[in-house]
């Protein structure tokens, strides 16, 4: 009975280390997988940053090379304006100088007119005084 305990213990201590070792050869080959898992994840994780970095790098020199675009387009818009202004103020000044000169030129005119129609009035009234000295001498004349 004895020697039967001892044969049944043997196989079962022996069934026992197989399934020991069979369940640590499972659990290697499972943490080797998750071994190999996390790392094909930790080179996915580490392109996709360096795909992020270059996308995000080449959106910042994009924006900077469209910002610098506009500031130059900004600044042409500017000097075009600035030469715009400058022009548009010395071709109004010309107008003005040469509306003033015209309008001093009609001024002038319209003077000399009123002095000769003046001096005509004043020959007129001189001639019809005259002609009145002469018929109230003819109107004498004829009284006496």
């Amino acid at each position: 009975c004895g020697a039967t305990r001892q044969a049944i213990w043997s196989s079962e201590k022996s069934n026992l280390a197989a399934s020991y070792a069979e369940s640590v050869g499972r659990h290697e080959e499972n943490v080797r997988h998750a071994t190999e898992i996390a790392a094909a994840s930790e080179i996915a994780l580490k392109r996709r940053e360096e795909e992020h970095e270059a996308r995000l790098k080449s959106l910042v020199d994009d924006h900077r090379l469209r910002l610098n675009e506009a500031s130059t387009q900004h600044e042409q818009t500017v000097e075009t304006l600035g030469s715009s202004i400058t022009a548009l103020t010395a071709a109004h000044e010309a107008q003005r100088s040469d509306m003033l000169a015209s309008h001093k030129e009609s001024i002038l005119r319209h003077e000399e007119a009123t002095i000769r129609a003046k001096e005509e009035a004043a020959a007129g009234v001189a001639a019809l005084q005259a002609k009145e000295k002469e018929h109230a001498k003819a109107i004498q004349k004829l009284s006496d």
